[in-house]
């Protein structure tokens, strides 16, 4: 059974976009959302920079986001990924479509069409630009969406939104966990209130025993590579903002910090197992056993945009890690550091397969739902 396709612009009140200008930052007021703030179907504008209310009132005249609406990235990196609307917002949009839905059931249905394989296939067959792609919003207002009753648009939504609660609750598992490792580390390593911290002397803010080294003391600093010329795989390919893709080839296998090299400077991630990162990324790795997860704790803890010596794109340098420096300590607390992290990491990675399994079954759902291929 398939359903009957409707434009864009019928489908929802009106379709926009954002500004296009570049309003200049100011230290507080309103953010600016681009598409690199479009995360896992929702908006992230924690990194986001501050523009004034002028410019704000000025943005959302003919731009404005509500509730139920739904975003998508237009142009560059992460180009159509799309986010609902869930809470009255508070920010402008620079390069995003703007669907103007205003409605829960319908903002879910289109958010699911555009994220699956056929939505995704459209918006890749209409690019245009060589040097950076983008998709007009001439075609955006065109775009066909299927539009099923209301009732069986509503079931099939109620049934993809099952795997997303599932999804949903692991993920806040899994920053508990992180919030836990993160307070241990700073207990023992900030506070100084490791095992056998009573009977150590502290010199100069150094525990005997200890050394300050610099980050490339640990961790060897590696580039990662270009991934567009690899073909469709299982292994996950990591850029500033997570997963990009899969592709057939490994870079690396095993434990490993990543550092957005270009772009969201602070989300530096861990990652075990078989990975490729692109080439705007490093990868590292470990010079030492039990300093993987310890490490990457300590540059979690910095506000990597600190250290930017970007203009447009905030950007890191080999060089700039090289001066980063912090406490190696003893081998015997880095021992017992390991021994009580690697509960809370195994149970993370868990969490995360979980994740995936859930994303995979809810995807292959998804396009034969929303075509009608599967009839509910």
């Amino acid at each position: 059974m398939r359903y009957e396709y409707i434009r864009a612009e019928q489908f929802c009140d009106s379709v926009r976009d954002g500004t296009h200008d570049t309003p200049k930052p100011t230290e507080n007021g309103y953010k600016l959302v681009t598409g690199k703030h479009i995360r896992d179907g929702r908006v992230d504008p924690t990194e986001a920079y501050y523009i004034s209310e002028k410019d704000y009132n000025k943005i959302n005249e003919r731009s404005r986001v509500d509730q139920w609406d739904v975003l998508m990235s237009m142009i560059g990196n992460g180009l159509g990924r799309s986010a609902i609307v869930y809470d009255n917002p508070n920010y402008a949009i620079k390069n995003i479509a703007l669907f103007k839905v205003r409605d829960e059931i319908k903002a879910k249905w289109l958010h699911y069409y555009l994220s699956g394989s056929e939505g995704q296939g459209r918006i890749y067959n209409y690019l245009q630009g060589s040097g950076q792609p983008f998709i007009s919003l001439t075609y955006l207002r065109d775009f066909p969406v299927p539009n099923p009753p209301r009732g069986l648009m509503s079931t099939i939504v109620g049934v993809l939104e099952k795997y997303d609660s599932l999804i949903d609750n692991n993920q806040k598992q899994i920053k508990l966990l992180e919030e836990a490792a993160q307070r241990l580390y700073r207990e023992w390593f900030i506070d100084l209130r490791f095992p056998g911290h009573e009977s150590t002397p502290v010199v100069d803010g150094i525990p005997v025993g200890w050394q300050k080294v610099a980050v490339t003391d640990l961790l060897e600093i590696k580039y990662g590579k270009d991934h567009k010329s690899l073909p469709d795989g299982n292994v996950p390919a990591y850029g500033s903002g997570g997963i990009m893709r899969k592709v057939a080839s490994i870079l690396r296998s095993g434990e490993s910090v990543l550092i957005p090299r270009k772009g969201s400077l602070n989300n530096i991630m861990y990652v075990s197992g078989d990975f490729w990162t692109i080439d705007t990324m490093f990868y590292s790795v470990p010079r030492m056993p039990n300093i993987v997860k310890y490490t990457y704790l300590y540059l979690r803890d910095l506000d990597m945009y600190s250290f930017n010596i970007g203009a447009a794109v905030p950007s890191m340098t080999v060089k700039i890690l090289e001066g980063i420096s912090l406490l190696k300590p003893s081998e015997n607390v880095l021992t017992l550091f390991e021994g009580n992290l690697s509960p809370l990491f195994a149970r993370k990675e868990a969490l995360k397969k979980q994740i995936e399994t859930a994303g995979d079954i809810r995807d292959s759902l998804l396009s034969k739902l929303m075509t009608g291929e599967i009839v509910l």
